[in-house]
């Protein structure tokens, strides 16, 4: 997958926000990608990395078995998804999109897996 390291171009547009008000949006010079400005800033992939950990260790102390497999399946379709990158994904986005990708592989509700990123 092509990752870039966005720095922003030092210019603004008027783009509409997820309420559809016109607000300057800054976006990367390198690939174009316009930057979040909500106060809903998204994760890194640490922070998902961490969570599915203490995810993990809840279940394996109640009894059910999670392999590594699970875990790195999990982190590797939720980066090639798109989702991970913190500069143009708000976070509340970034939970949807990884409460279904953990429920694929992991036999839990989305509500559990919602409480671990709280």
């Amino acid at each position: 997958m092509y990752s870039c390291e966005h720095k922003d171009s030092g210019k603004k547009e008027w783009l509409p926000s997820y309420n559809y008000i016109l607000r300057l949006h800054t976006y990367c010079g390198s690939c174009g990608t316009v930057k979040n400005v909500t106060t809903d800033r998204g994760r890194g992939i640490g922070y998902f990395s961490n969570v599915l950990s203490r995810m993990r260790a809840h279940l394996e102390r109640k009894g059910y078995k999670v392999g590594r497999a699970q875990i790195r399946l999990v982190l590797l379709e939720f980066e090639s998804s798109g989702f991970a990158d913190p500069y143009s994904v708000s976070f509340s986005q970034q939970k949807e999109v990884f409460a279904a990708i953990v429920r694929k592989y992991v036999k839990v509700t989305k509500g559990y897996v919602m409480g671990f990123m709280e």
